[in-house]
């Protein structure tokens, strides 16, 4: 049985943390990898550590311009070779040695859809030590809650060949990030499995810092990022690009739904729309903003 993964891994002034990150990957149990790196213009020594690597056969090695993390990937996907099963990789981060065995056995039942795995992240300090884990996620992962937000984190993400062709046959001018785009993409058409057992050690250093606050920390945290504008309609500017490429061939139910999401709304459309809804996040004060975010129309 072919059971190879193609390994995506864009970088980008990495020469910090990714000798460690390849070593991971490098020491999976899974064996049958191959390695596609797409140097997205760095300026430190991070050409020069993969070019260590470039006798290793398993290793394919290219260097261009900086386009950016998501067009990185994109680009990356979409160059990819043939493969059963494709992961995505971030420069910083460590990957447990049963990551990709893992991905595998859960998705080996699901060849003939799209399927998207992901498993949680063990949150830890810049050199490895625990502080947290990402949340569990109870709630049922489809598109409903994909497209209001994204629970799906790419390092963490291995996804099949039919995922993969669907992803690159109608790729996106517009989305908020790569992964959040591969989630919104396999919910409608395919099968998201999560697994809660975590895999990758999320490394956080100065421009990721992440679940670090609780109480009234986290709550600040959220207002800041909601009523900051950082989505400032983003999230709807997402979901018309994705009526776009794929409304033709959703079912009747998610195509009202997401032309109802997206449809401009005055207050009291809003107001309605707030409390009926149908999208809806993992966490209970996630949903609140999101109800206020729409009445406030920054959706």
């Amino acid at each position: 049985m072919d059971n190879r993964v193609i390994v995506m891994l864009t970088t980008y002034n990495g020469e910090k943390y990714l000798p460690a990150l390849i070593e991971s990957v490098l020491g999976q149990t899974h064996k049958d990898i191959s390695l596609y790196i797409r140097d997205d213009g760095s300026t430190d020594s991070t050409l020069q550590i993969l070019e260590t690597y470039k006798n290793n056969p398993s290793f394919i090695i290219t260097a261009g311009e900086n386009i950016g993390t998501m067009q990185s990937f994109f680009e990356l996907l979409a160059s990819a070779g043939d493969a059963p099963y494709y992961s995505f990789c971030d420069q910083d981060d460590v990957w447990l040695p049963d990551k990709i065995s893992r991905a595998v056995e859960k998705l080996s039942d699901h060849n003939e859809t799209p399927a998207a795995y992901f498993c949680r992240l063990d949150i830890v300090s810049e050199d490895l030590r625990h502080i947290a884990y990402t949340p569990l996620y109870k709630k049922l992962l489809g598109l409903k809650t994909s497209i209001c937000g994204n629970v799906l984190t790419g390092m963490a993400c291995v996804i099949n060949k039919k995922a993969r062709e669907l992803i690159i046959s109608r790729l996106p001018d517009f989305a908020v990030m790569y992964d959040w785009w591969v989630y919104i993409v396999v919910s409608a058409f395919g099968k998201i499995i999560y697994d809660d057992t975590p895999f990758v050690l999320y490394r956080q250093h100065g421009a990721n810092v992440y679940g670090r606050e609780t109480g009234f920390g986290l709550l600040k945290k959220r207002v800041k990022k909601y009523a900051g504008g950082g989505y400032h309609k983003k999230i709807s500017r997402q979901a018309k690009e994705f009526l776009r490429l794929f409304g033709e061939d959703l079912k009747n139910e998610d195509l009202e739904f997401i032309k109802k999401f997206v449809a401009e709304k005055n207050f009291f459309d809003r107001l309605r729309y707030a409390l009926t809804c149908p999208a809806y996040r993992q966490d209970f004060i996630d949903n609140l903003f999101l109800r206020a975010m729409i009445l406030i129309n920054h959706i």
